[in-house]
């Protein structure tokens, strides 16, 4: 029996939190609530229920996207105190997979007007290895960028 391959559309969904800005380091760092969603028909399953919520000890028994913060230069997930995942299967096969990260992220700040500057600063995803031929988020040529702009900073 030969294996079939088939594209995986991810989506992706991001709740960004700007935490801090490395003015002298040209970075920022985010705390984000990262969604992907997909279907693996593989994980289909006919029951009186919709939905399952699993605990994060199952994400390591289904196939996740590899996505990936290219300009990232650390990202941490959170742990405490418990793993900061969620993790549900429709009863058609979609799969909605969330974490909760804080990125550290290269942005290159031009200070010419310091400190009234405005700057948009990317967050670039991509695939760790598939090409788009066989995972529609990563390629081999195509990146995706997310830019936020930041638009007034206060102290607390």
């Amino acid at each position: 029996m030969a294996l079939t391959r088939s594209v995986a559309i991810v989506f992706l969904q991001l709740f960004i939190k700007c935490k801090l800005i490395y003015i002298l380091l040209q970075e920022y760092q985010i705390d984000i609530f990262f969604a992907q969603t997909w279907t693996d028909n593989r994980l289909r399953f006919n029951s009186t229920m919709k939905i399952l919520t699993l605990n994060s000890n199952m994400v390591g028994l289904i196939w996740i996207p590899d996505t990936i913060f290219r300009n990232s230069k650390t990202a941490e997930a959170h742990w405490i105190t418990t793993p900061n995942q969620l993790l549900r299967i429709w009863n058609d096969g979609k799969i909605l997979y969330t974490l909760r990260l804080t990125i550290n992220a290269e942005c290159q700040l031009q200070l010419h007007n310091f400190p009234m500057d405005e700057h948009s600063c990317p967050l670039i995803f991509s695939s760790c290895k598939y090409c788009l031929s066989s995972h529609s988020l990563g390629s081999c040529t195509r990146i995706l960028y997310t830019y936020f702009t930041l638009l007034h900073y206060s102290y607390f």
